[in-house]
């Protein structure tokens, strides 16, 4: 079942139009050639948005089950963010970003541990029950909690895929030091939500039971995806950019990204 959201689904095409008008007529205005990769890379991130907040999975995390809550909030932060990110084309984010008013939060919000530290703060103030049942409770804050998780998460995706050299991706062994860093801060939540011996969010405790799970062994599954699977996929990322940077050390190029 899906529960549709008109001004989800407005705003989201909305998004995508601008993005194609962007890589499209701006582009040509400009003298820019459209990167085709970037391209599939910013609809692929666009399409990750629809399936993780229009879809079935939407309706089950808003009524059903917190592990689809938590597979959601993985797909906007480890999926969506960066290919958002590595989509947008640093010609058109430059002029904006290096606007003066914006220019100084930009640099700082791009550091790499300013950019580490908001985003697990945000994530982990998210997941506290108090904020989180707040949030099911009342769709305007909801929505306003996905946008500040998914804003975050493209700040912390930032060092890696920076699209922009004024705002600099890390060396390669710096970016593994940064991941490595990040698989350690992603797993307190999910452990403290996996090993807790009691239901912590009410609206699941007291919702309809799905696919044989009790309350509280849903609450186990979706700890265990924040446990496990979000410092695997770091982990991931960080094997890739090991082999990237051998292979760049070994032809003696840049160790640069």
């Amino acid at each position: 079942m899906i529960e549709w959201k008109p001004t989800f689904l407005i705003a989201w095409m909305l998004f995508v139009a601008a993005y194609l008008y962007v890589v499209g007529p701006l582009a040509r205005r400009y003298g820019q050639m459209r990167d085709r990769g970037q391209v599939v890379a910013f609809m692929a991130g666009a399409l990750v948005l629809l399936l993780a907040l229009q879809s079935p999975l939407d309706y089950l995390a808003g009524h059903y089950l917190f592990s689809a809550h938590m597979l959601q909030h993985m797909l906007l932060a480890y999926a969506a963010a960066p290919l958002l990110l590595i989509g947008t084309p640093g010609w058109f984010l430059r002029p904006i970003v290096r606007r003066r008013a914006l220019w100084p939060l930009a640099r700082l919000l791009t550091r790499p541990l300013v950019a580490l530290v908001v985003f697990n703060a945000v994530f982990t103030l998210y997941h506290m029950p108090a904020l989180y049942i707040a949030s099911l409770a009342s769709e305007p804050l909801h929505a306003l909690m996905h946008l500040l998780f998914l804003s975050t998460a493209v700040l912390t995706w930032w060092p890696i895929v920076s699209p922009l050299p004024d705002l600099p991706r890390l060396t390669y062994p710096l970016q593994m030091l940064y991941l490595a860093a990040q698989t350690v801060l992603s797993q307190p939540v999910g452990a403290l939500v996996t090993l807790a011996g009691q239901p912590l969010y009410a609206p699941y405790a007291a919702a309809p039971r799905l696919l044989g799970l009790t309350a509280l062994e849903d609450q186990q599954l979706g700890g265990l995806l924040l446990w496990v699977g979000g410092p695997l996929f770091f982990f991931c990322v960080l094997t890739v950019v090991f082999f990237r940077w051998a292979l760049r050390h070994e032809t003696g190029a840049d160790v640069r990204a």
